[in-house]
Protein backbone atom coordinates (compact mmCIF):
# COMPACT_ATOMS: atom_id res chain seq x y z
CA UNK A 1 0.00 0.00 0.00
CA UNK A 2 3.05 2.20 0.85
CA UNK A 3 3.79 1.77 -2.82
CA UNK A 4 0.72 2.79 -4.35
CA UNK A 5 2.01 5.18 -6.74
CA UNK A 6 -0.45 7.73 -8.64
CA UNK A 7 -3.67 8.78 -6.39
CA UNK A 8 -6.95 9.08 -8.11
CA UNK A 9 -9.60 9.75 -5.96
CA UNK A 10 -12.67 8.16 -7.27
CA UNK A 11 -15.45 9.56 -5.03
CA UNK A 12 -15.07 11.83 -1.71
CA UNK A 13 -17.72 13.13 1.14
CA UNK A 14 -16.81 15.60 4.10
CA UNK A 15 -18.91 15.43 7.67
CA UNK A 16 -18.02 18.03 10.37
CA UNK A 17 -17.14 16.25 13.73
CA UNK A 18 -17.21 19.29 16.31
CA UNK A 19 -17.56 17.45 19.72
CA UNK A 20 -18.36 20.85 21.46
CA UNK A 21 -21.68 20.94 19.16
CA UNK A 22 -24.66 18.79 20.08
CA UNK A 23 -24.32 16.33 16.84
CA UNK A 24 -22.27 16.29 14.14
CA UNK A 25 -23.03 18.27 10.32
CA UNK A 26 -23.43 15.45 8.60
CA UNK A 27 -23.31 15.73 4.47
CA UNK A 28 -26.46 14.33 2.48
CA UNK A 29 -24.23 13.51 -1.13
CA UNK A 30 -20.89 13.19 -1.82
CA UNK A 31 -18.63 15.55 -3.67
CA UNK A 32 -18.94 16.37 -7.27
CA UNK A 33 -15.25 15.58 -7.80
CA UNK A 34 -16.02 14.90 -11.69
CA UNK A 35 -16.52 18.73 -12.08
CA UNK A 36 -13.96 20.15 -9.98
CA UNK A 37 -10.27 18.60 -11.03
CA UNK A 38 -8.75 21.25 -8.18
CA UNK A 39 -11.31 19.49 -5.33
CA UNK A 40 -9.99 15.91 -6.60
CA UNK A 41 -6.41 16.64 -6.66
CA UNK A 42 -7.03 18.11 -2.74
CA UNK A 43 -8.23 15.04 -1.98
CA UNK A 44 -5.51 12.90 -4.33
CA UNK A 45 -2.71 15.27 -2.05
CA UNK A 46 -4.03 14.36 1.34
CA UNK A 47 -4.27 10.27 0.27
CA UNK A 48 -0.51 10.40 -0.50
CA UNK A 49 0.11 12.99 2.59
CA UNK A 50 -0.99 10.19 4.95
CA UNK A 51 0.87 7.16 2.52
CA UNK A 52 4.21 8.87 2.53
CA UNK A 53 4.18 10.55 6.44
CA UNK A 54 6.70 8.89 8.25
CA UNK A 55 4.80 8.16 10.90
CA UNK A 56 2.40 5.98 9.47
CA UNK A 57 2.46 2.39 10.26
CA UNK A 58 0.57 -0.88 9.47
CA UNK A 59 -2.28 -1.73 11.68
CA UNK A 60 -4.98 -4.59 12.28
CA UNK A 61 -8.67 -4.34 13.49
CA UNK A 62 -9.06 -5.99 17.03
CA UNK A 63 -11.19 -8.74 16.52
CA UNK A 64 -12.54 -8.11 20.01
CA UNK A 65 -14.72 -5.10 20.90
CA UNK A 66 -16.94 -3.17 18.53
CA UNK A 67 -16.52 -4.27 15.18
CA UNK A 68 -18.65 -1.19 13.70
CA UNK A 69 -16.28 0.99 11.92
CA UNK A 70 -14.49 -1.72 10.54
CA UNK A 71 -18.08 -3.43 8.95
CA UNK A 72 -18.69 0.17 7.56
CA UNK A 73 -15.52 0.72 6.14
CA UNK A 74 -15.64 -2.94 4.19
CA UNK A 75 -18.77 -1.89 3.37
CA UNK A 76 -17.78 0.69 1.23
CA UNK A 77 -14.95 -1.01 0.10
CA UNK A 78 -17.72 -3.64 -1.61
CA UNK A 79 -20.42 -1.47 -1.99
CA UNK A 80 -19.27 2.20 -2.85
CA UNK A 81 -22.71 3.04 -3.78
CA UNK A 82 -23.11 2.48 0.80
CA UNK A 83 -20.68 5.53 0.65
CA UNK A 84 -22.78 8.46 2.08
CA UNK A 85 -24.59 6.25 4.25
CA UNK A 86 -21.67 4.19 5.91
CA UNK A 87 -19.29 7.23 5.80
CA UNK A 88 -22.26 9.06 7.90
CA UNK A 89 -22.17 6.16 10.55
CA UNK A 90 -18.17 6.99 10.42
CA UNK A 91 -18.85 10.25 11.47
CA UNK A 92 -21.28 10.13 14.28
CA UNK A 93 -18.83 7.33 15.53
CA UNK A 94 -15.92 9.59 15.61
CA UNK A 95 -17.84 11.80 17.34
CA UNK A 96 -18.73 9.43 20.07
CA UNK A 97 -15.32 8.73 20.33
CA UNK A 98 -13.66 12.55 20.58
CA UNK A 99 -16.58 12.55 23.73
CA UNK A 100 -16.36 15.65 25.55
CA UNK A 101 -12.34 16.03 25.81
CA UNK A 102 -11.92 19.93 24.94
CA UNK A 103 -8.41 18.77 24.33
CA UNK A 104 -9.52 17.14 20.63
CA UNK A 105 -9.43 19.91 18.07
CA UNK A 106 -13.01 19.54 16.38
CA UNK A 107 -12.75 18.71 12.43
CA UNK A 108 -13.84 17.24 9.86
CA UNK A 109 -13.85 14.09 8.63
CA UNK A 110 -12.99 13.56 4.64
CA UNK A 111 -13.82 9.51 3.38
CA UNK A 112 -12.35 8.76 0.33
CA UNK A 113 -12.41 5.86 -2.27
CA UNK A 114 -9.66 6.16 -4.04
CA UNK A 115 -7.31 3.63 -6.52
CA UNK A 116 -3.80 3.54 -6.71
CA UNK A 117 -1.51 3.50 -10.23
CA UNK A 118 0.48 -0.05 -8.84
CA UNK A 119 -2.83 -2.09 -7.72
CA UNK A 120 -4.90 -1.94 -11.12
CA UNK A 121 -7.44 -4.04 -9.67
CA UNK A 122 -8.40 -2.93 -5.76
CA UNK A 123 -10.10 0.42 -4.52
CA UNK A 124 -8.99 1.87 -1.18
CA UNK A 125 -10.50 3.51 1.75
CA UNK A 126 -9.28 6.93 3.27
CA UNK A 127 -10.37 7.88 6.43
CA UNK A 128 -8.79 11.44 6.77
CA UNK A 129 -9.74 14.27 9.80
CA UNK A 130 -8.97 17.56 8.81
CA UNK A 131 -8.50 19.72 11.05
CA UNK A 132 -9.19 23.30 10.05
CA UNK A 133 -7.11 26.43 10.69
CA UNK A 134 -7.20 30.19 10.11
CA UNK A 135 -5.79 31.75 7.08
CA UNK A 136 -5.06 35.46 6.03
CA UNK A 137 -7.26 36.99 3.03
CA UNK A 138 -5.74 39.94 0.86
CA UNK A 139 -8.10 42.82 0.83
CA UNK A 140 -8.29 46.44 -0.93
CA UNK A 141 -10.17 49.18 1.24
CA UNK A 142 -10.08 52.62 1.08
CA UNK A 143 -9.05 54.87 4.49
CA UNK A 144 -9.52 58.62 4.65
CA UNK A 145 -9.18 58.48 1.15
CA UNK A 146 -6.39 56.14 0.11
CA UNK A 147 -6.11 52.89 -1.05
CA UNK A 148 -4.81 50.53 1.67
CA UNK A 149 -4.23 46.94 0.96
CA UNK A 150 -5.24 44.70 4.36
CA UNK A 151 -5.98 41.33 5.37
CA UNK A 152 -8.80 39.62 6.81
CA UNK A 153 -8.99 36.44 9.17
CA UNK A 154 -10.78 34.10 7.75
CA UNK A 155 -11.97 30.98 9.73
CA UNK A 156 -12.70 27.09 9.22
CA UNK A 157 -9.30 27.17 6.20
CA UNK A 158 -8.71 23.34 5.24
CA UNK A 159 -5.17 22.38 5.70
CA UNK A 160 -3.35 22.64 2.54
CA UNK A 161 -2.64 18.81 1.10
CA UNK A 162 1.34 19.59 2.09
CA UNK A 163 0.33 20.20 5.42
CA UNK A 164 1.56 17.39 8.03
CA UNK A 165 -1.62 15.72 8.80
CA UNK A 166 -2.58 14.56 13.00
CA UNK A 167 -4.84 11.47 12.15
CA UNK A 168 -5.54 8.90 9.08
CA UNK A 169 -6.79 5.75 7.88
CA UNK A 170 -5.76 4.08 4.59
CA UNK A 171 -8.06 1.13 4.36
CA UNK A 172 -7.12 -1.76 2.03
CA UNK A 173 -9.97 -3.93 0.64
CA UNK A 174 -10.66 -7.33 2.69
CA UNK A 175 -7.70 -9.56 1.93
CA UNK A 176 -4.83 -7.81 0.36
CA UNK A 177 -2.25 -7.45 2.83
CA UNK A 178 -1.53 -11.10 5.07
CA UNK A 179 0.36 -8.95 7.38
CA UNK A 180 -2.08 -5.79 8.31
CA UNK A 181 -5.66 -4.51 7.57
CA UNK A 182 -4.75 -0.60 7.41
CA UNK A 183 -2.01 2.11 7.56
CA UNK A 184 -2.32 4.35 10.06
CA UNK A 185 -1.30 7.61 10.91
CA UNK A 186 -2.26 9.06 14.58
CA UNK A 187 -0.09 12.28 15.77
CA UNK A 188 -0.88 12.08 19.82
CA UNK A 189 -1.62 15.51 21.44
CA UNK A 190 -0.15 15.11 24.95
CA UNK A 191 -2.43 14.43 27.73
CA UNK A 192 -5.56 12.70 25.22
CA UNK A 193 -6.00 9.64 25.01
CA UNK A 194 -6.10 7.05 21.39
CA UNK A 195 -9.06 8.09 20.32
CA UNK A 196 -8.84 7.67 16.82
CA UNK A 197 -7.57 4.49 16.54
CA UNK A 198 -8.76 2.63 19.55
CA UNK A 199 -12.06 4.42 20.45
CA UNK A 200 -13.14 5.13 17.02
CA UNK A 201 -11.17 2.49 14.84
CA UNK A 202 -10.87 -0.33 17.21
CA UNK A 203 -6.97 -0.91 15.94
CA UNK A 204 -4.10 -3.10 17.39
CA UNK A 205 -0.42 -1.94 15.72
CA UNK A 206 1.07 -4.34 13.10
CA UNK A 207 4.10 -5.53 12.02
CA UNK A 208 5.03 -5.36 8.32
CA UNK A 209 8.88 -6.22 7.34
CA UNK A 210 9.95 -2.84 7.79
CA UNK A 211 8.80 -1.67 11.23
CA UNK A 212 9.32 -5.63 12.71
CA UNK A 213 13.41 -4.30 11.94
CA UNK A 214 12.80 -0.99 13.38
CA UNK A 215 11.16 -2.72 16.51
CA UNK A 216 13.98 -5.07 16.77
CA UNK A 217 16.65 -2.69 16.31
CA UNK A 218 14.96 -0.07 18.69
CA UNK A 219 14.25 -2.71 21.19
CA UNK A 220 18.17 -3.79 21.56
CA UNK A 221 19.42 -0.09 21.56
CA UNK A 222 17.22 0.72 24.22
CA UNK A 223 18.36 -2.40 26.11
CA UNK A 224 21.84 -1.98 25.68
CA UNK A 225 21.53 1.82 27.01
CA UNK A 226 19.80 0.70 30.18
CA UNK A 227 22.30 -2.06 30.60
CA UNK A 228 25.17 0.18 30.08
CA UNK A 229 24.02 3.25 32.09
CA UNK A 230 21.23 2.43 34.32
CA UNK A 231 20.62 -1.53 34.93
CA UNK A 232 17.87 -2.22 37.08
CA UNK A 233 18.77 -3.28 40.96
CA UNK A 234 20.04 -6.56 41.01
CA UNK A 235 21.14 -6.88 37.34
CA UNK A 236 25.10 -6.12 36.53
CA UNK A 237 26.27 -3.57 34.02
CA UNK A 238 27.54 -4.28 30.62
CA UNK A 239 31.29 -3.16 29.50
CA UNK A 240 31.53 -1.01 25.80
CA UNK A 241 32.92 -4.78 24.75
CA UNK A 242 29.40 -6.17 25.69
CA UNK A 243 27.59 -3.31 24.13
CA UNK A 244 29.55 -3.26 20.79
CA UNK A 245 29.53 -7.55 20.38
CA UNK A 246 25.79 -6.85 21.50
CA UNK A 247 25.59 -4.22 18.12
CA UNK A 248 27.58 -6.93 16.02
CA UNK A 249 25.05 -9.40 16.74
CA UNK A 250 21.72 -7.12 16.46
CA UNK A 251 23.83 -5.95 12.98
CA UNK A 252 24.20 -9.69 11.36
CA UNK A 253 20.31 -10.35 12.11
CA UNK A 254 18.72 -7.56 10.45
CA UNK A 255 20.30 -8.86 7.23
CA UNK A 256 18.48 -12.42 7.78
CA UNK A 257 15.10 -12.45 6.04
CA UNK A 258 13.61 -13.51 9.38
CA UNK A 259 14.20 -13.29 13.01
CA UNK A 260 12.97 -15.70 15.63
CA UNK A 261 13.09 -13.41 18.53
CA UNK A 262 13.19 -16.05 21.39
CA UNK A 263 16.17 -17.81 20.02
CA UNK A 264 17.93 -14.31 18.83
CA UNK A 265 17.88 -13.32 22.16
CA UNK A 266 19.72 -16.54 23.37
CA UNK A 267 22.46 -16.42 21.25
CA UNK A 268 23.47 -12.52 22.20
CA UNK A 269 26.23 -12.35 24.10
CA UNK A 270 25.48 -11.88 28.14
CA UNK A 271 26.64 -12.97 30.87
CA UNK A 272 23.62 -13.77 33.07
CA UNK A 273 20.01 -14.24 32.57
CA UNK A 274 18.65 -11.42 34.44
CA UNK A 275 20.57 -8.78 31.48
CA UNK A 276 18.90 -11.09 28.65
CA UNK A 277 15.56 -10.45 30.81
CA UNK A 278 16.72 -6.52 30.35
CA UNK A 279 16.57 -6.77 26.10
CA UNK A 280 13.75 -9.04 26.22
CA UNK A 281 11.81 -6.64 27.51
CA UNK A 282 12.82 -3.79 25.75
CA UNK A 283 12.20 -5.64 22.37
CA UNK A 284 8.58 -6.89 23.54
CA UNK A 285 7.75 -3.22 24.10
CA UNK A 286 8.70 -2.72 20.56
CA UNK A 287 6.93 -6.04 19.07
CA UNK A 288 4.76 -7.08 22.02
CA UNK A 289 3.24 -10.46 21.20
CA UNK A 290 5.11 -11.01 17.90
CA UNK A 291 7.28 -14.42 18.43
CA UNK A 292 8.88 -14.60 14.83
CA UNK A 293 9.54 -11.56 12.33
CA UNK A 294 10.38 -11.02 8.66
CA UNK A 295 12.81 -8.63 8.75
CA UNK A 296 13.55 -6.06 5.39
CA UNK A 297 17.56 -6.32 5.16
CA UNK A 298 17.24 -3.67 2.59
CA UNK A 299 15.45 -1.05 4.96
CA UNK A 300 18.11 -2.19 7.86
CA UNK A 301 20.65 -1.09 5.83
CA UNK A 302 19.79 1.98 4.15
CA UNK A 303 18.08 3.00 7.56
CA UNK A 304 19.25 1.61 10.47
CA UNK A 305 22.69 0.96 9.88
CA UNK A 306 24.52 3.20 7.61
CA UNK A 307 25.60 5.56 10.32
CA UNK A 308 26.84 4.70 13.94
CA UNK A 309 25.40 7.14 16.25
CA UNK A 310 26.43 8.07 20.31
CA UNK A 311 24.89 10.52 22.48
CA UNK A 312 26.30 11.80 25.56
CA UNK A 313 25.51 14.51 28.76
CA UNK A 314 26.71 18.17 27.61
CA UNK A 315 25.34 17.51 24.46
CA UNK A 316 28.16 15.46 23.32
CA UNK A 317 27.13 13.90 19.54
CA UNK A 318 29.09 11.67 17.51
CA UNK A 319 28.44 9.91 14.11
CA UNK A 320 30.30 8.39 11.50
CA UNK A 321 29.62 6.43 8.25
CA UNK A 322 29.18 3.00 9.72
CA UNK A 323 31.27 1.57 6.85
CA UNK A 324 34.56 3.86 7.85
CA UNK A 325 33.94 3.40 11.69
CA UNK A 326 36.91 2.00 12.08
CA UNK A 327 38.74 4.08 10.32
CA UNK A 328 38.12 6.51 12.82
CA UNK A 329 37.82 5.29 16.17
CA UNK A 330 40.82 4.06 17.07
CA UNK A 331 40.19 2.97 20.81
CA UNK A 332 37.37 2.98 23.38
CA UNK A 333 38.27 2.76 27.18
CA UNK A 334 35.37 2.64 29.93
CA UNK A 335 35.66 3.93 33.36
CA UNK A 336 33.48 5.26 35.73
CA UNK A 337 33.69 8.64 37.52
CA UNK A 338 34.27 9.64 41.43
CA UNK A 339 30.24 10.36 41.25
CA UNK A 340 29.76 6.83 38.90
CA UNK A 341 28.86 7.92 36.10
CA UNK A 342 29.84 5.46 33.00
CA UNK A 343 32.27 7.22 30.86
CA UNK A 344 33.91 6.20 27.44
CA UNK A 345 37.33 7.82 26.42
CA UNK A 346 37.30 7.58 22.74
CA UNK A 347 40.27 8.16 20.64
CA UNK A 348 39.04 8.94 17.11
CA UNK A 349 40.66 10.50 13.68
CA UNK A 350 38.81 13.36 11.96
CA UNK A 351 39.84 13.18 8.62
CA UNK A 352 40.16 16.91 7.31
CA UNK A 353 38.34 18.46 10.23
CA UNK A 354 35.89 21.71 9.80
CA UNK A 355 33.99 23.33 12.35
CA UNK A 356 29.95 23.49 11.06
CA UNK A 357 26.99 25.22 12.89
Amino acid sequence: MRDAGEIHVERAIVHIVDHRKPLPVLSEADLDLQENDALRDYFGGQVANALRDGGTHPARFNPEGSQAAKDECLRILKRPSSLVASSQKLAQLLFDAMGKDQRIKPGSLAVCIYRAKNYHNARFLALIKLDPGEALRQRITHVDGKQVVTFEVEANVMPRAREKLQKAALIAPDGLNESFDLLLLDVQTAGTAAFFTVAFLNTTKAFDAETATEGLFVGVQNARNILANDPPEGVDPIDAEESFAIEHMLEAELVQPESVISEFIARLPVRSEAQRNVIRDEVEKQLPGETQVAIAPAFAQEKLLTKKKLRGDFGVRFEVLAQHYDQVVMNVDEHSRDDGTLVWRMTIDVPRPKWVK
